[in-house]
């Protein structure tokens, strides 16, 4: 398995990953407005967390992935350092809770992504994938959008969340199987 560590060397933030932070933003917003502007209904969440993958929500009768994010899986221990010392700690246990308390009490807005299964979320007009690699509960899937790749690195370099220690890359993990059981 492949460990991430916080002791790799930072990369620079520099201008051009500001600006394609900044223009993520921007075109998230405009997708939104012009869903608005279209007068489509948003889609309410029906249960909040997935049992087994934490970057998910389930509505109308299916789950759907977080878009361009990757969480550990609920049941994922990691490494922290305490005095020294690696230390284990139930990551996907805090990266769901972190979720939990996104959406607790609030209905998510969704828009299908081209991505199979997948979907941009937010509540009260904050993106949830954002908001989940940004606190360093979920790592940005490079492979479907630079979205989240600025967010990323500044949780890295701050060591919050997953980053404060060693975890298995969630974007390598065998994906569970979303069929009805």
């Amino acid at each position: 398995m492949t460990m991430m560590t916080t002791t790799s060397t930072p990369t620079p933030a520099g201008p051009d990953s500001r600006l394609r932070s900044l223009h993520a933003a921007a075109s998230t917003m405009l997708r939104l407005a012009a869903l608005l502007a279209a007068g489509l209904a948003p889609v309410q969440a029906d249960e909040t967390i997935g049992r087994e993958e934490v970057a998910s929500l389930a509505y109308q009768g299916s789950r759907v992935r977080l878009y361009a994010v990757a969480a550990p899986r609920v049941d994922q221990i990691c490494k922290e350092w305490r005095g020294g010392q690696p230390v284990d700690y139930a990551c996907g246990q805090h990266a769901k809770a972190f979720l939990q308390s996104l959406v607790a009490g609030r209905d998510p807005f969704c828009v299908r992504e081209q991505a199979a299964g997948s979907a941009s979320c937010y509540v009260d007009g904050r993106d949830i994938g954002l908001e989940m690699v940004a606190a360093g509960w979920a790592v940005a899937r490079r492979e479907e959008s630079e979205r989240y790749v600025y967010a990323q690195e500044r949780a890295r370099e701050q060591g919050r969340g997953l980053w404060r220690g060693q975890f298995d890359d969630p974007t390598l993990l065998p994906q569970p199987d979303r069929r009805r059981r």
